[in-house]
């Protein structure tokens, strides 16, 4: 897969495009070489979607959020157990890392900012990116 295409991929991604700052569109299921790939644009679907009802106001303990929260976790375990196979699939655990291992889960207060494990998983997260030549991760809100 070309990085053109990688980077079209990220429709299931909040990664605003540099040129035009706004949300690249979904490549279908199935056209990514990477299952590592796919696995992410699933996991980071559910995610969107997740978080899309929680800023509606619906309840956590709601039954589609509970499915969401049961699919998120689903898709995680198998890209923990899924080896990349391209450069995009490393930047896509590289972006797993960060997004749930990372500052989302640290927190933004003065020491987590600080902390050499997180700088780390931070420096990995940007070196995929470098690499690949996709833009800067955007996490999710």
């Amino acid at each position: 897969m070309d990085r053109r295409l990688f980077i079209s991929a990220a429709a299931v991604l909040p990664i605003a495009n540099t040129a035009t700052a706004s949300i690249t569109p979904m490549i279908p299921a199935g056209e990514l070489a990477d299952p590592t790939e796919e696995l992410f644009a699933r996991w980071a679907a559910v995610r969107r979607e997740w978080y899309r009802l929680i800023n509606e106001g619906q309840d956590p303990d709601s039954p589609d959020l509970q499915a969401l929260q049961n699919e998120e976790s689903t898709l995680f375990i198998q890209m923990t157990e899924t080896p990349a196979l391209s450069l995009e699939g490393l930047l896509c655990l590289a972006r797993l890392l960060w997004e749930d291992c990372g500052a989302a889960a640290a927190g933004v207060d003065q020491e987590s900012r600080t902390d050499p494990e997180l700088s780390l998983k931070r420096q990995i997260l940007l070196s995929a990116e470098k690499l690949a030549g996709a833009p800067t991760w955007q996490p999710f809100d």
